[in-house]
């Protein structure tokens, strides 16, 4: 069975949840075993235990290099570079898109 090994990122930050300061956990890599694609940003609440689906953000799908490294812009937004195909993409994420389902509903 061949898994695709690539460079991911993961970076730390505190950050305000619900009136509760909290170290939250990003990690960016292509969301895929066996393919470069579907660049995807995921969120961890619990020191990386687990990374709950509906606070993952794919950015792009097609194939890609799939290189990536994560910053904080500052408090309301996180930064990313990854490689594309054949380009370099920078975006930044506002943190509540990445945060927003941990909010009291």
């Amino acid at each position: 069975m061949r898994h695709v090994n690539c460079t991911a990122s993961l970076i730390a930050a505190d950050l305000i949840i619900n009136g509760v300061n909290k170290k939250i956990l990003f990690f960016s890599n292509p969301n895929d075993k066996f393919n470069r694609v579907n660049m995807t940003i995921k969120t961890s609440f619990d020191e990386g235990m687990t990374w709950p689906e509906d606070n993952w953000i794919e950015l792009y799908s097609p194939s890609c290099y799939g290189y990536s490294c994560l910053t904080i812009v500052d408090e309301n937004a996180l930064g990313i570079v990854y490689e594309g195909t054949k380009d370099i993409f920078f975006q930044k994420i506002p943190v509540i898109e990445l945060i927003q389902d941990s909010r009291p509903k």
